[in-house]
């Protein structure tokens, strides 16, 4: 949350794919701005590098999500 407004938010990996491919096909990427594009373009060779991680539910997300604070704080 960014002033109390949504500014992300976690999705599958098969979900991304889909998205990005979406994207890609359409010929759109104007539908997302260029530093966003940057990071869908990190997150792509960061899943075809195997760097992700998987959580399968509500606690392991929040684990996760509290991991990354405290790595990026």
């Amino acid at each position: 949350m960014r002033n109390n407004k949504p500014a992300g938010a976690v999705i599958s990996i098969d979900l991304l794919k889909k998205l990005i491919t979406i994207l890609i096909k359409s010929g759109d990427l104007e539908l997302v701005d260029k530093a966003t594009e940057k990071r869908i373009g990190k997150a792509m060779d960061d899943l075809e590098a195997g760097r992700y991680s998987i959580a399968s539910t509500p606690e392991e997300i929040e684990k996760h999500l509290k991991s990354m604070k405290k790595r990026y704080s």
